[in-house]
């Protein structure tokens, strides 16, 4: 869990630094690691937590979802040199992906 901890740091670099590559890079890089250990701690869970099977549908869609956060942050990395406001725009709306997931909550209500 060494990446969720260095949130708080790596985030505090970008707002310090906002216009270097390096810092969001780094922010990048620390923000991948958190979605693909997301990725790992969902499967995880799916396949090892569950009582009851979790249908292929939700699985497919908390994929999706993490895969489109992943891009986000990669092209909110690549955005850093051209311009640094669509960049922070895209490490913005990453986390919106996340606010509700209406499978995964449909199906949490009907246990």
């Amino acid at each position: 869990m060494l990446p969720l901890t260095l949130v708080p740091y790596v985030r505090g670099m970008r707002a310090e630094y906002p216009e270097e590559i390096s810092v969001a890079v780094i922010f990048g890089a620390v923000q991948l690691a958190n979605y693909l250990l997301l990725l790992a701690i969902w499967h995880y869970g799916v396949r090892h937590l569950t009582t009851s099977p979790v249908s292929a549908k939700v699985v497919r869609n908390v994929d999706t979802r993490v895969a489109m956060a992943i891009a986000l942050n990669i092209i909110g990395v690549l955005l850093v040199p051209v311009n640094e406001r669509l960049a922070t725009a895209a490490f913005v709306c990453t986390p919106l992906l996340f606010v509700r997931h209406h499978l995964v909550d449909a199906s949490a209500s009907e246990r």
